[in-house]
C-alpha cells in the first residue's frame, strides 16, 4: 500500500474527479482522508494499491492534470 497526497483548490467535485483517476488506472483505494488546508484549499491523502512503479507513475501524472490539483506527491 502507498499514501498520496493531493493538494487542491477546495471546489464541488474533485473528490469525485480523483476516485475517477484512480479507477481508470484500475487503482483499489483502501483508505482516504480529506481535510481543509490552507483557506481554499483542501488536502487528500489517499491510500492506495500499486503493483508497481510504472503504475505509480501513471496514477501521480493523472492526479495531476485533474482541474484544481495543486500538487501531488508521496508524503515520507
Amino acid at each position: 500500500m502507498v499514501d498520496v497526497q493531493v493538494i487542491s483548490e477546495a471546489r464541488k467535485g474533485i473528490f469525485k474527479d480523483i476516485s475517477k483517476v484512480c479507477d481508470d488506472n484500475e487503482i483499489e483505494v483502501v483508505g482516504l482522508n480529506l481535510t481543509d488546508g490552507e483557506p481554499g484549499t483542501s488536502n487528500t491523502l489517499i491510500t492506495v494499491e500499486i503493483s508497481d512503479m510504472h503504475q505509480m507513475q501513471r496514477l501521480l501524472t493523472a492526479l495531476r492534470q485533474i482541474e484544481g490539483v495543486i500538487k501531488v506527491f508521496r508524503p515520507r
